[in-house]
């Protein structure tokens, strides 16, 4: 019974746990598409193993069974054979080494890959947890601007029993009660399409977040992406493929022995079972190039080859538009931090003159207009700081990433 209870109620402690950035970004880079892009690098080291072993040294053994009509002095009616082969390719023209190259480059290509990958999944999950608390701190402020308009709305209703505020002060203050509310069931749907997501990335269901941030770049150096570096692999792959097309041209030369053991029967008339050989001995050795094939194998090496040169044009594109977007980053990393120190301000001037707006308000000195005004003000200046917070941490993540760096080597 109580090993049943503790089953019970173990999910629920995980999920009521505070889940920190770096075990969202550690689980999500051990989700169902990471796992796919490991099976993928298994595949490309298992391509290496039967590439090398395409060209290993091949035994067979085969059985025969002939029956012949109409029988002669050379040919037996029953004809029963089994034999041996080995066989061996001595010279390929480098076809095997440019192969087994080509299948290494592709592995490396494979890793940079699932490299990539986890880096990209690890700024997604940034993307949607900052964006989570940013959701979450809008929609403590709204529920805040509903606890205020609801105590007013009270207070204005008693007041219009008394005949000391009219109809449309209510009305006013009730529309603006009914709107705040639309807003916080908005809010409410986004965090929960933003709490699905985090969840779809990593399998935990958040429900309360750690206080994490990003250290403040200082001196990063610039790393070419992963993704850039997979390309390159790509490309020298393309490249040893090429070369491996052209082996063709070169001498092929192979080596074979086979051993036969034969057994007759339903001999012609007169032909002693001891004339015909039981047993064979062959060896061959094969030596053979290619003259000319109208440039078939030329052109198909060429066209190989012009995909590697479209492939290193790209790369260097790509490194251009990492580069470009990293200065970029770091550009709106010192516009958000103008943006930050203007927020505050803003908030600390529409907090103090919300408060004298209420008081004012509460005398009757302004009306409702000016107070939903000034509650307004106080509502969106704390969201606009709370959400310019959350955006600083996602573009240092994002300066990060574009920089090349592990994100969670820079989280605390």
């Amino acid at each position: 019974m109580n090993r049943l209870l503790v089953i019970t109620l173990l999910p629920l402690a995980l999920t009521a746990q505070t889940v920190s950035l770096k075990t969202l970004i550690t689980r999500a880079e051990h989700n169902d598409l990471a796992r796919a892009k490991a099976m993928n690098v298994r595949a490309k080291a298992r391509e290496i193993d039967a590439a090398a072993s395409a060209y290993a040294p091949t035994v067979d053994i085969g059985l025969s069974h002939r029956i012949t009509s109409p029988i002669t002095r050379q040919s037996p009616g029953t004809t029963s054979a089994a034999f041996v082969r080995a066989s061996m390719n001595l010279f390929d023209g480098g076809r095997r080494g440019h192969t087994i190259e080509a299948k290494r480059y592709e592995h490396q290509a494979a890793l940079f890959e699932k490299q990539a990958f986890a880096r990209s999944t690890a700024l997604n999950v940034v993307r949607q947890y900052f964006t989570l608390k940013k959701l979450r701190a809008n929609l403590t402020a709204l529920r805040q601007r509903a606890h205020e308009l609801q105590a007013q709305l009270k207070r204005i209703r008693k007041l219009k029993t008394a005949g000391m505020a009219t109809a449309s002060m209510v009305e006013k203050l009730k529309a603006a009660y009914e709107d705040n509310a639309y807003r916080i069931e908005n809010t409410q749907l986004a965090i929960e399409s933003s709490r699905e997501n985090l969840k779809l990335l990593s399998g935990i269901t958040p429900r309360h977040l750690a206080r994490n941030y990003f250290v403040e770049p200082h001196h990063v150096s610039f790393r070419v992406f992963e993704a850039t570096r997979a390309m390159r692999a790509q490309a020298a792959a393309i490249g040893k493929s090429a070369d491996a097309i052209s082996a063709a041209y070169s001498p092929q030369v192979n080596a074979s022995y086979t051993y036969s053991r034969t057994a007759f029967s339903d001999l012609a008339p007169g032909v002693p079972p001891a004339s015909l050989p039981d047993h064979s001995h062959t060896f061959e050795l094969n030596v053979g190039m290619r003259l000319y094939d109208g440039g078939a194998i030329g052109h198909k090496s060429e066209a190989v080859r012009y995909q590697k040169l479209a492939l290193e044009a790209k790369i260097r594109h790509v490194i251009k538009e990492q580069k470009m977007n990293y200065r970029l980053a770091r550009k709106r990393l010192r516009a958000l931090q103008t943006q930050i120190r203007s927020a505050r301000a803003a908030l600390a001037a529409a907090r103090s003159s919300y408060q004298a707006v209420k008081k004012r308000f509460e005398a009757g000195v302004v009306d409702n207009v000016t107070y939903l005004d000034a509650l307004s003000q106080r509502t969106m200046a704390e969201a606009r700081y709370q959400a310019t917070r959350y955006d600083y941490e996602i573009a240092k993540a994002v300066y990060y990433f574009y920089a090349g760096q592990n994100l969670k080597r820079y989280l605390r």
